[in-house]
């Protein structure tokens, strides 16, 4: 009988580390990680700017322009602008059509900075004596991008310009009375009002600057100045002449006048919706089916929404296509970082954020974590992000600018946090859309466990080294434990182990439970070998290197019985075979050939 020990050469392997720290079948990190939950230093919350709904200053430029002495063409000058129109490509152009200030100018901006993208006008006269010729009534923007210009010089003219200026038509207009006004109709003629001895509605041929005009009632009237002619859905016109606010088919009929009292200017903005503004600079949005009714009061010149300038005179209004309101007129300082000055003032309506969010991530612990960015919509765009609810897990972090949550955590469970998007916008009383709940998951990793392998002749005497395989990922500790029959061999937990007596006509594997920092206990276990007798011949019993293929339910039966040749039970044959060596053989021969 063998009465050596069993040897464990090595109980532990693959980057032996401290076993300290362990909790239940997890392994936490031996140092906790301490950074801290708060938001990157200097992140700030916006100001409040306003409540949901209401309009708030968005930028401001000055329009002035004197061309120097010496430039040709000659004449080149802009004041206060009165009129602008929306271009396809989302830029501004302006006249100033005013007693007291016109200009023979048409200017195109960048209306989100003000910047000036082209100036140009009609220009006549002889090579080196050139001169600005005709001063614009009325201004229109095609989807293309072009522009018309409406205006009055030594003649009456209809231009077709591009979008940087170049002069692409001009017809002159064949009518009595000065036209006011300039809107594109559908069956691509352009409406204006002509003013003079009467007033009268007209249709102008772009192509020829033929007129057909059907006269008003007397009294009515449009104002020369900051004149500006709109259609309706419904194909009518719309203006403002003598604080009247009118409407009329293009034929002349069915003439609607409303008192505006003060008002001097009503635009239809790219929005589609109804803008008015009065000498107090008092900016309202009127219902189209009701222009008479007062509508919604949106600015006015002391209000919040002028800053850092307020409107001094105002002469037009219009807006973009985004609902961005631009006020036309003269303005005044209202900070110390501002100058009085003549242009265009815009206001932006603003809203309350809407937070959407991925209300859950999995968060693998002690792995580096980022969760996706929250989508936050809102007017302007949410900028700072803030957690009213909950804590985070320590060692995760808010980004305030980004709302994105990043970091490694050892902190195991759930976490419900509640995050808040702002934009110095106040939400209207009882809405909440500017938070979402977000949960958080901490969970350990998992193992993938390789392949556990037993090298080594399964023979009594031998020895037997068991490999734990290619684990992700990779354990810093890996214990074994080898089994007889599936059961824990006392004084067996190394890699290596010597063959017993004991173990013969039994079988032998060996379990490998892996351990790694923040990741879940596992084990696998080998293929189970059986084990020879001493003196067994190598090519009945030989060494292997690999795992032998696993004993099924049908292996073991056939324990029950050597080849079921002899219908005998064990009994005195039995004993005579292990006696002579011969039964103990046959038998694990027997199940190693399987």
């Amino acid at each position: 009988m063998n009465t050596s020990k069993h040897p464990s050469s090595r109980a532990r392997t693959v980057r032996p580390r401290s076993r300290r720290g362990r909790t239940a079948a997890f392994t936490f990190l031996a140092a906790s990680l301490f950074a801290s939950a708060a938001s990157p230093a200097g992140a700030a919350e916006p100001e409040t700017i306003g409540a949901d709904g209401e309009y708030s200053y968005a930028t401001h430029w000055d329009t002035g322009y004197t061309a120097p002495a010496g430039t040709v063409p000659h004449g080149g000058h802009f004041a206060a602008p009165t009129n602008g129109v929306f271009g396809a490509d989302g830029s501004l152009s302006v006249i100033a059509n005013v007693s007291s200030g016109s200009s023979p100018l048409i200017q195109r901006f960048d209306p989100r900075t003000g910047e000036l993208l082209a100036r140009f006008g009609v220009v006549t006269g002889d090579p080196g004596a050139e001169h600005y010729d005709t001063y614009p009534t009325g201004l229109w923007a095609d989807p293309d991008g072009s522009i018309w210009a409406l205006g009055s010089g030594s003649t009456n003219v209809l231009t077709h310009f591009s979008a940087d200026g170049a002069t692409l038509s001009q017809v002159t207009i064949s009518s009595s009375g000065w036209p006011l006004g300039l809107a594109r109709l559908t069956d691509g003629r352009f409406a204006t009002i002509l003013s003079g001895a009467t007033t009268a509605v007209a249709a102008i041929d772009a192509s020829s600057g033929a007129v057909t005009a059907a006269a008003l009632p007397a009294g009515t009237s449009m104002s020369y100045a900051t004149s500006q002619l709109n259609v309706t859905p419904e194909g009518k016109l719309l203006w403002v002449g003598n604080q009247t606010l009118y409407t009329v088919n293009l034929d002349g009929s069915d003439l609607t006048a409303a008192s505006a009292s003060d008002v001097v200017q009503a635009t239809i903005g790219a929005d589609g919706k109804l803008y008015t503004i009065d000498s107090s600079s008092d900016v309202f949005m009127r219902d189209l089916a009701d222009p008479a009714a007062p509508g919604r009061k949106i600015a006015f010149r002391e209000s919040p929404a002028f800053a850092p300038v307020m409107p001094r005179s105002s002469f037009g209004v219009t807006a973009a296509p985004d609902g961005t309101v631009y006020v036309l007129g003269y303005f005044s300082a209202r900070s110390a970082d501002s100058v009085d000055g003549m242009g265009v003032i815009a206001l932006r309506q603003v809203h309350a954020p809407v937070l959407r969010s991925n209300d859950a991530y999995t968060v693998a612990a002690c792995r580096e974590f980022a969760s996706d960015a929250p989508t936050a919509t809102g007017t302007p765009t949410p900028s700072w992000f803030t957690i009213i609810g909950g804590e985070l897990p320590v060692g995760l972090t808010l980004d305030q600018t980004t709302g994105v949550i990043s970091g490694t955590t050892t902190t195991v469970g759930d976490t419900v946090l509640t995050l808040r998007a702002s934009n110095g916008v106040t939400p209207a009383t009882g809405v909440t859309t500017d938070t979402a709940s977000i949960t958080l998951s901490v969970i350990p990793a998992a193992f993938t466990p390789g392949e556990v392998t037993i090298s080594g002749t399964p023979r009594t005497g031998e020895t037997l080294t068991a490999h734990a395989g290619s684990w992700t990922p990779t354990p810093e500790i890996v214990d074994y434990q080898w089994l007889r029959d599936g059961n824990p061999i006392a004084g067996s937990a190394g890699d290596r182990y010597v063959v017993q007596d004991a173990d013969t006509g039994h079988t032998i594997s060996v379990r490998a439970s892996a351990r790694a920092q923040c990741t879940m206990d596992a084990a696998a276990t080998s293929t189970a070998l059986a084990v020879t007798a001493p003196g067994s011949s190598p090519t009945e019993a030989a060494s292997t290197t690999a795992a032998a293929p696993p004993l099924t339910a049908e292996a073991t039966a056939t324990l029950a019985h050597t080849g079921g040749e002899q219908p005998w039970g064990w009994g005195v044959l039995g004993a005579l075979m292990v006696l002579l060596g011969i039964g103990t053989f046959t038998l694990a021969s027997r199940v190693h050939r399987r």
